[in-house]
C-alpha cells in the first residue's frame, strides 16, 4: 500500500482510529483536497497543520517528520 510522502502522518491517523473522510470533515475540506495534500499534489497550509495537530495530538516539534518539506525545488 502506497502512503505518499506523508507516511508518518498516515500511520498516526490510522493508529488514532481516524479515516481520511473524518479527518477531511474535521478540517473543513473535501476528501479530494485532503487526498491532494496527502499525496503531495497540494501543499499543507498552516491552518491545516494546526488543525491536524489539534486533532491528532501532534506537537510543533514533530512537524518536521509529519509534514516533510517535499515542495522544495
Amino acid at each position: 500500500m502506497h502512503h505518499g510522502p506523508f507516511v508518518e502522518l498516515t500511520v498516526l491517523m490510522h493508529r488514532k482510529g481516524y479515516k481520511r473522510s473524518t479527518v477531511a470533515k474535521e478540517l473543513g475540506m473535501s476528501q479530494v483536497s485532503l487526498y491532494r495534500r496527502m499525496t503531495g499534489e497540494s501543499p499543507w497550509t498552516l491552518q491545516d497543520m494546526y488543525g491536524l495537530s489539534d486533532l491528532l495530538g501532534i506537537t510543533t516539534d514533530d512537524w518536521g517528520k509529519m509534514f516533510p518539506n517535499i515542495y522544495r525545488r
